[in-house]
């Protein structure tokens, strides 16, 4: 038994010693080793990082699109496009609109924008008569909106027949301030109107298309409609211009349009010459 003891003790300070000389052959590693190491695990964790981003982006992504589809579905492609990217035509018919009197005689409008005073460089650049009358706008025709509205005043007292001739001139000058602006193949209705507050006049109204600056077509259809009111003496007339096709668009004419009125001391007057707009 002490034999084998002494074997056993013998074995055990022979691996001790094998280590101890392995550790001694193996050196300690250099700074610049140590530098390299840690830059490899820095480097390694960025690469996990890069991982988890991809893979977060990938269900983000996946989760959208689910529930574009589904929201695509349920409303409609236009919807969708709307809520993502915006619309600048419903901006304009959910935001603040104005109500304001223009000219004199007054009339009442309610518009998206203020309009505002324009100064015609010539007869054919303004709606009105620029020597006899004044002219208010917001936008230009060929954008997506135009509002105008014109004040003329006549230069004698005219009969009623005579007012149905000053109503057609001053349509005639305004398909022609169209036609200026680039509209050709210009479309032209023309009957009375009515509005819910008894307001009467004369509507025209259609369509057109537009030549661009750099002279090609525009494959998109404009739309037009005037409301002219003989009122006093004075031609009062209010003209919407729009892209046809443009998603509420129209909505926004048809607010303008009913929001017209006159003030309470020129309505009696109006109500009282119905023929005025025959």
């Amino acid at each position: 038994m002490q034999q084998g003891s002494g074997q056993a003790q013998a074995d055990r300070s022979r691996v001790e010693e094998i280590i101890s000389n392995t550790h001694k052959a193996v050196p300690e590693p250099t700074q610049e080793e140590l530098m390299q190491d840690t830059l490899y695990q820095q480097a390694l964790q960025k690469k996990k990082l890069r991982k988890k981003i991809v893979l977060t982006g990938s269900s983000l992504v996946l989760v959208l699109m689910i529930s574009a589809t589904v929201f695509s579905s349920l409303y409609g492609f236009a919807a969708l496009k709307e809520t993502v990217f915006g619309n600048s035509l419903k901006d304009t018919l959910d935001g603040r609109w104005y109500k304001s009197q223009y000219g004199a005689p007054g009339l009442i409008v309610n518009t998206p924008e203020i309009l505002v005073r324009q100064i015609p460089k010539n007869a054919k650049d303004s709606i009105p008569s620029p020597s006899s009358g004044s002219w208010f706008a917001y936008g230009a025709i060929g954008e997506d909106l135009y509002i105008s509205l014109s004040i003329t005043k006549a230069a004698q007292q005219a009969s009623q027949e005579n007012q149905g001739v000053a109503i057609d001139a001053e349509i005639e000058q305004a398909l022609e301030t169209l036609e200026n602006a680039g509209a050709l193949n210009v479309v032209v209705k023309q009957e009375a109107f009515s509005s819910d507050e008894g307001l009467k006049g004369v509507k025209a109204y259609g369509d057109f298309n537009l030549k661009l600056p750099n002279g090609d077509i525009s494959k998109e259809k404009m739309s037009y409609e005037m409301l002219l009111f003989d009122q006093q003496n004075t031609i009062q007339m209010v003209t919407v211009v729009f892209e046809r096709d443009l998603e509420y668009a129209n909505q926004i004419k048809e607010r303008i349009i009913s929001s017209i009125e006159v003030p309470v001391s020129a309505e009696g007057q109006n109500k009282k010459q119905p023929q005025d707009a025959q």
